[in-house]
């Protein structure tokens, strides 16, 4: 396991606590470990990118993936990313969309929901089908 955040008293305070490779580092711009079956963007992550930075993190997040591989982001609306916006960056990005729920107890996500946790699929294992999306309108 490799975690990996911007600010160095965070990696601190995960070094001391938890086993694993901590790193500081900036989604934007540093390359991730590579051919990771998981990362995993809990907590807003997600919201606190440079706005400018956005496709690159995602791009970044992306490549770290090997095929079949998944991304795992939670957020909430009205932090400076709305949803839409997010799933067509990590669509640019080359993830696909497996899941999207409201909760991280995964009620379903609707039109309405303040929260989304989005299980994106990096494509291309092969023999494997990616499952259609789990949403409710």
């Amino acid at each position: 396991m490799t975690g990996i955040d911007i600010d160095p008293v965070l990696i601190d305070h995960a070094r001391a606590r938890y086993e694993g490779e901590w790193r500081v580092g900036d989604l934007c711009h540093d390359p991730l470990p590579t051919d990771c079956d998981l990362v995993v963007a809990a907590g807003n992550v997600m919201c606190f990118l440079d706005p400018f930075g956005r496709q690159a993190a995602l791009d970044n997040i992306a490549a770290a993936l090997r095929p079949g591989g998944r991304f795992v982001a939670g957020f909430g609306a009205g932090r400076g990313w709305a949803f839409d916006d997010f799933l067509a960056t990590a669509t640019a990005a080359g993830l696909e969309p497996e899941h999207l729920f409201g909760t991280w107890d995964l009620q379903p996500f609707t039109e309405g929901s303040d929260f989304l946790v989005a299980v994106l699929t990096r494509p291309g294992q092969p023999g494997r089908r990616t499952p259609a999306r789990t949403r409710t309108p």
